[in-house]
């Protein structure tokens, strides 16, 4: 329902396309590579097990050579609800900015992982996107955490060669710490519920 709100919300100009089971698939992914189709779209739901999704997504899509942007949906909605619901104009606004997934994976190193570990972190993301994309990511690491440009592309270069050699086995690797990334959405969950709680503790006023 999810695949079918996405190509009626939007007039036909995107396509929804669904896995149709728990999680897509390697198989899938290259099909899609094989229709030519390189930068899907990656509208999971606006929640933690979706958040997580879109982050799996990433690491089945890159292998083969797709650059997938993500769409990030109000929280606890998802195509078919925003259709069903009026709000067909969010459901394409969603699609029509739909950022690099890269850059929502990289953005999340950097909020949540020391220095060094995002550091490393980051040019594996790096390592899986497009060679036109690597010079960008490095300036914009070497800018966020004041390191020299040199450095970086040296520790690059062995990631990418790595990738190179067998992309589906360096994606394998980075599916294994999906549970790492899962525990930090959660722990970044509990903190904003914690926050919201004292915040609006804070401003309570009794009357007696």
């Amino acid at each position: 329902m999810d695949a079918i709100a996405v190509t009626l919300a939007t007039n036909s100009k995107y396509i929804g396309v669904a896995p149709l089971g728990t999680s897509l698939t390697d198989e899938q992914a290259a099909q899609l590579s094989q229709l030519g189709h390189r930068t899907p779209i990656v509208a999971t739901d606006g929640d933690l097990a979706g958040r997580v999704a879109a982050e799996r997504d990433y690491w089945i899509l890159s292998p083969y050579g797709h650059d997938p942007r993500h769409a990030p949906l109000p929280d606890g909605t998802d195509p078919a609800d925003l259709l069903t619901t009026g709000r067909r104009g969010v459901l394409t606004a969603a699609l029509d900015n739909a950022r690099p997934l890269s850059q929502e994976l990289i953005d999340e190193r950097f909020a949540h992982l020391a220095p060094a570990h995002a550091a490393f972190e980051v040019l594996r993301i790096i390592a899986a996107q497009p060679p036109k994309h690597w010079e960008t990511g490095l300036q914009d690491i070497a800018e966020r955490l004041s390191l020299p440009v040199s450095v970086l592309r040296t520790a690059l270069t062995d990631l990418t060669t790595a990738w190179n050699e067998d992309p589906r086995a360096s994606g394998k690797v980075a599916l294994r710490d999906i549970g790492d990334v899962k525990n930090r959405l959660v722990h970044q969950a509990e903190n904003s519920v914690r926050e919201h709680v004292a915040q609006s503790a804070s401003g309570t006023a009794f009357q007696i």
